[in-house]
């Protein structure tokens, strides 16, 4: 009896394993993106037709589209910003200028500081309900990176260090849509 237990209580198990990714199956498509999941990695797609308005200012959105490691945790779009995250909180945001308040300069990458950080991803920190003390502090073996090129910046937080060139060489490819 106890051996038909155990081989009940194994899928059950290994369920939740297995399901930890979430890029995997039926890609996305809406009226506002794509997310499509590709073998080695996934393609995301923004092509809202919503702008935002303040008063009689319309601030034209920008359509882009980048291609982002698998291992796909959590991912969230908060107006113009985008976060995926990935194991051990290892997070790609994007910040996409609107069309009209923005100007194309000579692309740059740079290190990040913590204050910089801790700006640009309290808001998703503290909706995943993650310890704060954690988005301040250095990780050893990790590193965080800012990629701007006057319309996006693209900052990648507490990336492995053997991942590194690997997300750098997907989200420097992103591409402005019409």
């Amino acid at each position: 009896m106890k051996k038909g237990f155990l081989l009940l209580l194994l899928p059950a198990t290994l369920l939740p394993v297995a399901c930890t990714r979430i890029d995997r199956g039926r890609d996305i498509h809406s009226d506002f993106m794509d997310f499509v999941y590709l073998k080695d990695h996934n393609r995301f797609v923004y092509k809202s037709k919503v702008n935002a308005r303040a008063d009689t200012q319309v601030f034209l959105t920008t359509h882009f589209a980048v291609d982002l490691p698998k291992g796909l945790k959590h991912w969230q779009v908060l107006g113009n910003e985008f976060v995926f995250e990935y194991e051990k909180k290892q997070l790609v945001y994007i910040q996409m200028a609107y069309q009209n308040e923005s100007q194309p300069i000579e692309p740059t990458l740079r290190n990040v500081n913590n204050e910089e950080v801790y700006a640009r991803l309290s808001p998703y920190w503290y909706e995943r309900k993650y310890p704060e003390k954690i988005l301040k502090e250095n990780h050893p073996g990790r590193i965080s990176k800012v990629y701007s090129d006057g319309r996006a910046v693209i900052l990648l937080y507490n990336v492995k260090q053997e991942n590194v060139d690997h997300f750098l060489r997907l989200t420097n490819g992103l591409t402005y849509l019409n």
